[in-house]
């Protein structure tokens, strides 16, 4: 149902079966914000996003298929996989992510997403963003078949990686941004 939005040419339209998972990352960040791009479509570039752009080239130059969870692999000397821009949706989640790369081994699925720079929050943790936008990837590879219980942010400017698990905490407040930001994004 698109609704006309009376004080500018924007039009306002419904939001999406599933909420892409960067916007998660918005969300936690700034919830008008993730309306106005989201559901209002609207976004300028800036120099941070530039940079971000040009960080994930690199990942994002080709995509490589992911293993089906349910193959039978013999895990002996083989190296365990790495796939390249995964895209993957869940219906049961409600969300969609590119996923910069997915370190497989056997059924065990990690998600590593890529961040241009590393800000911790007051409290100096990871940005809370960053992590449900990962566990989202990681509950989009379980809905997929797959063992995920840890995901890993990766900050090109430091050059580390920090594992991040996916505790009950981190998703129950996952799925609770989730269906907040729906419920946000309906309420035009």
């Amino acid at each position: 149902m698109d609704k006309a939005n009376n004080s500018s040419s924007n039009t306002f339209r419904s939001s999406p079966d599933h909420i892409p998972a960067r916007m998660l990352n918005q969300f936690a960040y700034c919830p008008r914000l993730a309306f106005i791009e989201w559901v209002n479509g609207e976004f300028e570039q800036n120099v941070f996003t530039v940079e971000g752009k040009q960080l994930h080239r690199r990942v994002d130059a080709r995509e490589d298929p992911l293993p089906d969870a349910d193959a039978d692999v013999d895990k002996g000397d083989e190296p365990p996989g790495r796939s390249r821009s995964v895209m993957l949706s869940s219906d049961r989640v409600g969300a969609i992510a590119r996923m910069d790369i997915v370190e497989t081994e056997g059924r065990v699925a990690t998600p590593v997403d890529f961040k241009r720079s590393l800000y911790l929050d007051a409290d100096g943790g990871l940005p809370i963003g960053d992590c449900v936008q990962l566990c989202v990837q990681g509950l989009i590879l379980r809905d997929h078949g797959f063992q995920c219980d840890q995901g890993v942010l990766y900050y090109a400017d430091v050059r580390r990686r920090h594992q991040v698990a996916f505790d009950d905490r981190l998703v129950t407040l996952t799925e609770r941004m989730l269906s907040e930001l729906r419920e946000v994004a309906e309420s035009g």
